[in-house]
């Protein structure tokens, strides 16, 4: 869970309406890049005219918030749900203005022809993970929050710390839309390939140990250390995967995938393993 403030109490939370983004990655030019849209100037819309994830809040016909997702980028940027890979769901964030929005992670083909829903969208562009990475590139800003304006009840701060990128080619990409930029780069920093096994076995041939595995999956470190205050002998301390890893949710399996192929991840840093 990540906010643009402290959250007062779980009730508040709870009362949040949801949403869900989609967030595009794609190859271009030998480079991965996120996609993103400016939103169109509206009059009375506090949102309006800025640097945003396709998508919105959940209609009541939506089956699940990946739906909600793709219905969204459809409507605003033109993109076929068929021409994305969804990979991973990243945990919820919650706004100023009172919503939990659930960003979707997809990686789309490119080029590929796409079309703006005027009314909503006046731009559709990418930034390298690279440059979105390079800390360099943003900063903590304060702002001061007017509850009454707003209507909000979950924040416990009249003041909050919002997440602000240098401009990308004229573009500023601030609030949620950068915090969520920056859970997804963690993500990607942290996965790695997970081997699941299918069937047991003993003294496994290692001419054979391909046979007991039914697939291939993604992992979180499931790591609480960044939240620890480091001390002697903790070395295991964060170290409770079966209880806050998180794994999957999908697997590819050996149908799908030579297992016995060199396999490697690649991360918005460059990393491979």
């Amino acid at each position: 869970m990540q906010s643009d403030a402290p959250i007062s109490s779980a009730e508040s939370v709870s009362s949040a309406r949801k949403a869900a983004v989609l967030a595009p990655l794609l190859k271009q030019d030998g480079e991965w890049h996120v996609l993103y849209i400016r939103r169109a100037e509206r009059e009375g819309d506090r949102h309006s005219g800025q640097v945003a994830f396709p998508g919105g809040k959940c209609d009541p016909d939506d089956v699940s918030l990946r739906h909600t997702a793709l219905r969204e980028a459809n409507e605003e940027i033109g993109l076929e749900t068929r021409d994305v890979s969804v990979i991973a769901e990243l945990p919820p964030y919650y706004t100023i203005s009172n919503f939990s929005v659930h960003p979707i992670v997809g990686v789309i083909p490119w080029p590929l022809p796409l079309s703006r829903q005027e009314s909503e969208v006046a731009r559709i562009f990418t930034i390298p993970l690279s440059w979105l990475h390079d800390d360099s590139n943003y900063y903590l800003k304060t702002h001061s929050l007017n509850p009454r304006d707003h209507g909000r009840t979950h924040f416990a701060s009249s003041r909050t710390a919002a997440v602000h990128y240098k401009p990308y080619q004229g573009e500023i990409l601030w609030g949620a839309t950068a915090r969520m930029t920056l859970g997804l780069l963690k993500a990607l920093d942290e996965g790695e390939i997970v081997i699941v096994i299918g069937k047991e076995g003993r003294r496994i041939p290692e001419d054979k140990a391909h046979e007991h595995v039914a697939g291939l999956t993604i992992m979180n470190e499931g790591s609480l250390r960044d939240f620890l205050r480091h001390a002697k002998f903790n070395v295991t301390q964060g170290k409770n995967f079966e209880r806050s890893g998180s794994l999957g949710p999908w697997m590819v399996t050996p149908d799908e995938l030579d297992l016995m192929d060199e396999l490697k991840r690649e991360t918005g840093t460059g990393i491979a393993l």
